[in-house]
């Protein structure tokens, strides 16, 4: 894998109500069913109730297979709502390497002279 890859998980709502089983709403080009099976097997982590875009989660799945960024969500229906971001480990190290720098960055407090 040497692009990042995206699925949308989740159930429909009809009629202001969630309806049926989880099931795939999008994905990108790259997204196989091996892929959803380990989703579905290692990053289904639970949702904050009432809070919008909170429930975030790095996953370390199997040997060899991408880590899975997982958004977890409910919906203003109650349906539930997953967006799993795949990501070579390549590409997890160097998120983290670029977090710690811009981290360095940042001061405690904000400068008072020039």
């Amino acid at each position: 894998m040497d692009a990042l890859q995206i699925l949308h998980y989740g159930q429909l709502v009809h009629h202001g109500k969630p309806k049926g089983d989880l099931r795939v709403l999008a994905k990108s080009a790259g997204i196989t069913d091996e892929l959803i099976a380990l989703a579905q097997q290692h990053a289904m982590i639970p949702a904050l109730k009432e809070v919008t875009g909170l429930s975030w989660g790095i996953v370390r799945t199997k040997r060899g297979k991408p880590q899975i960024l997982t958004r977890a969500e409910e919906g203003t229906d109650g349906q539930k709502m997953y967006q799993f971001i795949f990501m070579p480990i390549e590409a997890l190290r160097e998120l983290a390497r670029l977090i710690s720098q811009f981290i360095i960055l940042l001061s405690p407090r904000c400068p008072t002279r020039i």
